[in-house]
């Protein structure tokens, strides 16, 4: 890498630009670890996985982790590429991702910020935006697993099919998230959102919302967002999202949202302190 990286791509130019070319195929190589190898406060960036095809080196610009658990904790992945994951590669492993921000990343075929087969990533306080997937799962692709994703907060990404969450034989389990202004072939419509068979969802916002997922005090309404366009996706006072999460979906040991706000708190005064929606507390 001779620190002459373009700083002006847009995500579905990432892998081919040529400032790019003698990057590194990925910034860490997380493969085999567990929970007790953990990266804190990284910023992990401008990871090139254009290897040859259907080897590993052509997956998970940033991280490329084959049954590994490893702890991501208050990281950035901004503007990595790979064929598959362009920000995280994941096959057979559970890593725990907390406060973690995903954004500008891209896959020329599925996960344009995370790949995950055959392994189930356990999110909190996360936030996946402006990421791009030529085909599937702009934000996530995930297949074989049952990914969780707690107060979460996807928008913005881009993909042929499931802008921002694409799941083949996956059952994702989501609380207290939000995906809205995810884009694929349908617009921005549920499955532009969130392409499942079956999803366990409940206490979310959800773009598009239709009696699949309208269940367990989902809603589709406008999370009112202070500034998306600069990717600022705190709430805005009398937005639906505040106090209108679950309590219980956020472990008790993780008491701060992704900025490190105190959650939770009485962000409606109606005199009893409840979760927002999403990865920022109001």
């Amino acid at each position: 890498m001779q620190g002459n990286d373009a700083t002006d791509i847009v995500p579905a130019e990432l892998l081919g630009d040529a400032t790019r070319a003698d990057n590194s195929y990925r910034v860490v190589s997380a493969s085999g670890t567990d929970f007790n190898s953990v990266l804190d406060g990284f910023t992990i960036t401008a990871g090139n996985a254009k290897g040859a095809s259907h080897s590993s080196y052509d997956k998970g610009g940033g991280i490329y982790c084959k049954s590994g658990s490893l702890t991501l904790s208050n990281c950035v992945f901004k503007t990595n590429s790979a064929m598959l994951g362009g920000a995280v590669y994941n096959l057979q492993g559970n890593p725990l991702l907390i406060n973690c921000t995903f954004l500008l990343n891209y896959a020329n075929d599925r996960g344009g910020a995370l790949y995950s087969s055959r392994g189930s990533p356990v999110s909190y306080n996360c936030v996946f935006a402006s990421n791009y997937a030529k085909e599937k799962g702009g934000g996530v692709y995930n297949e074989y697993n049952s990914p969780i994703y707690v107060n979460c907060t996807f928008s913005q990404n881009v993909a042929y099919a499931g802008g921002g969450v694409y799941c083949n034989k996956s059952k994702p389990i989501i609380s207290n998230s939000i995906l809205w202004d995810n884009s694929s072939r349908y617009g921005k419509l549920e499955p532009s959102q969130i392409y499942a068979s079956e999803a366990d969802i409940d206490h979310s916002c959800v773009q598009g919302l239709t009696a699949h997922l309208a269940g367990k005090d989902n809603i589709g309404l406008d999370p009112d967002f202070v500034n998306a366009a600069e990717n600022d996706f705190n709430l805005k006072a009398g937005s639906p999202c505040i106090d209108a999460g679950n309590n219980d979906s956020l472990p008790p040991d993780i008491s701060t949202d992704i900025d490190g706000t105190l959650r939770v708190k009485d962000g409606n005064n109606d005199g009893t302190p409840q979760i927002d929606i999403g990865a920022q507390e109001f």
